[in-house]
């Protein structure tokens, strides 16, 4: 009996030694344990039984043409973004622009190759966000700091076998300006940023494209509830403006309790601090976005897309400002053509253009004139003059002897021969005339 006990109490420790080297080896490879479960069990099953094709991104409504751009983007490649929040931007069909940490894909935590391929080939933008997910500060030397901007975006295009990416986010929004030479020296076409500007969250379009390396995002995270997020798209229907969500992480609750709390910082203050969205927190957020866009309030696409739209817009409204202002030139130049110059009219003689001011004597009565004021008629310019503008006799006729005495002067004595002289002469200007 003894002897049995004393074997069962052997094997006791021995049992409980093993368990405990279990533990110790389930604590210690904890973290290659969770990397498989992770990465390589979602491998499987894909393999075993692979997702079902989903369609494709759609990112206007038919017959619409919003001004309002919503874009949304992810950043780093996070593994729990491609599990908790791509599946719902399938269901929603909303394209979206991701922003790959290019050596850290098929690490732990981050999507491979393949996933980012399925998230490419659905719809969605692959952008670079450097190498290693070092700031983009002083610290960097030129050699290093070509190798993040550039770097990453050169292991795209191997990767793709295509074109160098448009875009890049510089990683937590550090940067400084030496940053955004680079990125423009290589080849990048615009560049967000991780947080908003002086103009806020949202980047006005109404002139264009004003600096397409200063976009601003807006944080979508743990800073706002599914509510902050579709009032701010409400608030940019019918303006040209572009709103650029911002996740990263995602994490999926099987029956999401109903919290007294709205926003995700609450959320992470009080269940899991690690996280920044739950997937049905941000699948309400989608589902206001798609019915904005099914409305026709709102277009989705990429940034390329995005800034490719409003700068054709505002080259159209350049061209119509340009066309109302040459409008009025262009209706009276065919009036100009029509019109035929005026003739030539030779100059008049003096004292006939200047009759009315000074006119001239007809008639002179012993040496003194008798004036044709009553008679003075302005010659037109364009006409010269003829029969019509001299009196007739008969207007003569009213030139009588007491006219022509009122005009003499009162000192003059007028003798019966200067009479009958005056009224010979005035019967010969009769027949003169």
């Amino acid at each position: 009996m003894l002897e049995k006990l004393k074997v069962m109490s052997e094997m006791a420790k021995k049992t409980w030694l093993l368990t405990m080297l279990l533990c110790i080896g389930l604590i210690t490879y904890s973290a290659q344990a969770r990397n498989f479960a992770g990465t390589k069990w979602t491998e499987i099953k894909r393999y075993m039984s692979p997702p079902p094709v989903m369609p494709g991104p759609i990112g206007i409504k038919p017959g619409s043409d919003p001004l309002a751009t919503v874009v949304i983007t992810a950043d780093d490649g996070q593994l729990t973004w491609y599990e908790n929040l791509y599946p719902k931007l399938q269901k929603y069909r909303l394209p979206c622009t991701h922003f790959i940490i290019t050596q850290k894909v098929g690490g732990y935590g981050y999507m491979n190759w393949e996933q980012i391929d399925d998230v490419r080939k659905w719809g969605c933008d692959i952008e670079a966000h450097t190498r290693t997910h070092r700031d983009l500060d002083d610290k960097l030397s030129d050699i290093e700091l070509e190798s993040e901007i550039k770097g990453s975006g050169d292991d795209l295009k191997a990767h793709f076998a295509g074109n160098f990416p448009d875009g890049f986010a510089a990683p937590e929004g550090n940067y400084n300006k030496r940053a955004l030479k680079e990125m423009l020296k290589v080849g990048y076409k615009w560049h967000v940023r991780g947080w908003g500007g002086e103009n806020g969250e949202i980047n006005d379009m109404s002139d264009g494209v004003r600096n397409p390396f200063e976009l601003v995002r807006f944080n979508a995270e743990d800073n706002h509830s599914a509510k902050d997020i579709c009032e701010a798209v409400k608030k940019a229907e019918g303006k040209p403006q572009l709103l650029i969500f911002m996740y990263h992480f995602g994490a999926k609750r099987d029956n999401p309790p109903k919290l007294p709390f709205k926003t995700m910082r609450e959320i992470r203050a009080k269940v899991a601090p690690e996280l920044h969205v739950f997937a049905d927190v941000f699948e309400e957020a989608m589902a206001c976005i798609a019915r904005e866009r099914d409305d026709g309030r709102i277009r989705l696409s990429s940034i390329s897309e995005a800034l490719a739209f409003y700068t054709k817009l505002a080259t159209e409204k350049r061209l119509a400002q340009r066309q109302e202002e040459d409008e009025p030139q262009l209706a009276d130049e065919p009036m100009v053509r029509q019109a035929q110059p005026e003739p030539k009219v030779a100059s008049l003689p003096p004292e006939r253009t200047t009759r009315t001011s000074a006119p001239m004597p007809v008639q002179t009565v012993f040496g003194s004139p008798i004036l044709r004021t009553e008679h003075a008629q302005a010659v037109p310019k364009n006409k010269s003059p003829g029969r019509e503008a001299l009196p007739s006799v008969k207007k003569m006729k009213l030139v009588s002897q007491a006219r022509a005495q009122a005009l003499l002067p009162a000192h003059a004595p007028v003798s019966p021969k200067e009479r009958r002289g005056t009224s010979k002469r005035v019967t010969s200007a009769e027949t003169l005339w």
